[in-house]
């Protein structure tokens, strides 16, 4: 007695080959995108905190103290790997009564440790926030 054999014998193996590195990568890519949206949402918001910090101190000297602190706390504790630093701006053009401090956090996040070749190694992360500063109050 003799077998038959298919003509589709063997394409599972073809299949699974040419489409495993495709699933891979769609995979990885997924990490990366991840990454640099959470960094991104955590920058934003260490630089709100930032702002918020500078504006309830009294001299503009304390204030960039101050949002330089907060956003180092705000992103330490959110396990956000900045490779170069968490970089703070602040900006006290407009230190008087009623104006309004900014501040601008960046954050170098690295993507070269994912894997994906096609990506550069890292990609920087930059947010600015403005905070009110209060009219009724004595500013030094």
């Amino acid at each position: 007695m003799r077998l038959r054999r298919h003509p589709d014998t063997g394409t599972a193996t073809i299949e699974m080959v040419l489409l495993a590195p495709v699933v891979v990568s769609f995979v990885l890519l997924v990490v990366v995108l991840g990454r640099v949206a959470e960094t991104s949402a955590e920058v934003t918001g260490a630089a709100r905190d930032a702002a918020r910090a500078a504006s309830l101190t009294r001299t503009p000297g304390s204030a960039a103290n101050a949002a330089e602190q907060a956003a180092q706390r705000a992103l330490a504790g959110e396990n956000i790997d900045c490779s170069t630093g968490v970089s703070v701006s602040t900006n006290t053009t407009r230190w008087f009564p009623g104006g309004s401090v900014r501040v601008t956090v960046s954050c170098t996040v690295r993507l070269s440790d994912v894997g994906f070749t096609m990506l550069p190694g890292s990609k920087r992360m930059t947010a600015s926030a403005t905070a009110p500063l209060e009219r009724f109050r004595g500013i030094g």
